[in-house]
């Protein structure tokens, strides 16, 4: 398990250190900062809101029996391999396994999610495993826009709820 995750860390470092190295030697290391850490700094951050509000803005209500909160505002995305790679790297899209199970580390979450698939637990919840970051997006867009959505603060967060 930690193997994984060392290794992991290990490979983005020196892939990082390579780019580096790359654009160091075609003259112009500050291309590295304008072409990777600036967009980092901004796209990365809107493409971390919108994950975020996919994985934890709710759509449904509660299911019924459900003994707490967090299944209503968590869920899993089927995500393609673009979406995979753009918006939930290392198994993001697998959110509700990590709040399941937040010890778990990122490589093991596919197998967390087969074994919750295989058990029956998202025969009984449908509504917590969603299809696509887009069709989600359009969804709360259109919940937003018909006044069924509302936004409000909280604190120093923006946070999305069933307008009552």
């Amino acid at each position: 398990e930690a193997r994984s995750d060392v290794g992991s860390v290990a490979g983005r470092v020196v892939w990082q250190a390579g780019l580096f190295a790359v654009c160091t030697a075609a003259g112009q290391p500050l291309a590295y900062l304008v072409l990777w850490v600036a967009p980092l700094a901004t796209f990365g951050v809107l493409i971390n809101e919108l994950r975020s509000i996919v994985e934890h803005t709710p759509i449904v209500a509660p299911a019924p029996g459900a003994t707490a909160d967090l299944p209503a505002i968590t869920r899993t995305v089927r995500a393609g391999r673009a979406a995979r790679l753009w918006f939930a790297p290392f198994h993001f899209h697998l959110h509700l396994e990590h709040h399941l199970a937040p010890g778990v580390p990122f490589a093991r979450l596919p197998e967390l999610h087969r074994a919750l698939v295989e058990s029956g637990y998202y025969a009984d919840r449908p509504e917590l495993l969603c299809d696509g970051y887009g069709a989600i997006l359009r969804s709360l867009w259109r919940a937003y826009r018909s006044g069924e959505l509302r936004v409000e603060r909280r604190g120093s967060t923006y946070v999305a709820a069933r307008a009552v």
